[in-house]
């Protein structure tokens, strides 16, 4: 049986041995194999598989096949057809990562939540906001400020570390109307 790949004319074992990824090949193969032995006049199966391209670079694409049998029920011929869904499997994957990211992110929310829920004053609970927030979420720096309408101007209460005790030693302040956060 043969198969049009690239304007060539190919037996699909050649396809198969050339063209899929090692690790795609027993696919490829399993629903060749079903469409032989079927007895279905209008059987047809759809497979996702990665083959090499020209350029050296893995595509996915998905070949179609269908089957024509002789009036003794023999396949005579197995069509084979390809489209490049490389793309679309990018963007699914990329969807999964932000899934996952985005299921990191509550799990992490739910852990500080739970750790700054048990402080025993306002200020071990903003500093454990923002151990929490920093270690947790694996930002350089965290801070927390709050509007002070004696000063209007936006306050820092703690900050993480070193650098936060040093600011807040300082006086750090944000007029209200300046900067990105006091505006």
């Amino acid at each position: 049986t043969a198969q049009q790949v690239g304007g060539y004319q190919i037996s699909l074992q050649r396809f198969a041995q050339e063209f899929v990824l090692p690790e795609d090949s027993a696919i490829l193969g399993q629903a060749t194999q079903q469409a032989i032995e079927t007895t279905d006049p209008d059987f047809h199966v759809q497979v996702e598989a990665r083959i090499l391209h020209s350029d050296g670079k893995p595509r996915w694409v998905t070949v179609w096949f269908s089957v024509e049998k002789d009036t003794q029920g023999q396949t005579v011929k197995l069509h084979g057809v390809s489209q490049n869904i490389t793309e679309r499997k990018r963007l699914e994957a990329q969807v999964q990562e932000a899934f996952e990211r985005r299921g990191l992110q509550v799990e992490l929310s739910t852990r500080v939540s739970q750790s700054i829920a048990s402080a025993s004053s306002l200020e071990e609970l903003y500093e454990r906001v923002v151990t929490q927030v920093k270690e947790q979420f694996g930002y350089y720096h965290t801070q927390l400020l709050r509007y002070d309408p004696a000063q209007d101007a936006v306050v820092l209460v703690t900050g993480y570390g070193e650098t936060g005790e040093k600011m807040l030693a300082a006086g750090h302040r944000l007029p209200m109307g300046e900067g990105l956060i006091g505006t």
